[in-house]
């Protein structure tokens, strides 16, 4: 029984063709950090040290963003926990100093306030 070689041909084209994909997809995979994340731009390194307390963590999806935006020192979780509680205290003085320009009142229409002051 013989094979014709067109059919020995295709096999063989369709053979390399698998393992091209077999190669460009293990080398695409190592790309991926542990958060599943596929990065294309992203930090060389896996990586980071801790900008508040100098420890070495590995880039999570928010430290990955934060490349993206085109931060460069990043902050643990444990850090950014504390530095979010003490973001409600800081809303809380920007809340209250519009509430203070809220309530002042208007100049009479047709006065700007430059005028006001005179």
């Amino acid at each position: 029984m013989q094979i014709a070689p067109e059919i020995l041909f295709a096999a063989a084209v369709g053979v390399v063709a698998f393992l091209a994909g077999l190669v460009y997809l293990r080398l695409r995979g190592k790309r991926t950090r542990s958060v599943g994340l596929r990065i294309a731009n992203g930090p060389s390194n896996l990586r980071f040290t801790c900008a508040g307390c100098s420890g070495q963590f590995t880039h999570s999806r928010r430290t990955i963003a934060a490349w993206n935006k085109g931060t460069r020192k990043f902050v643990c979780n444990a850090c950014h926990t504390k530095w979010h509680g003490v973001l409600p205290n800081r809303r809380a003085a920007v809340i209250t100093k519009k509430a203070d320009r809220a309530s002042k009142p208007l100049p009479p229409v047709g006065q700007s306030p430059a005028d006001r002051k005179r």
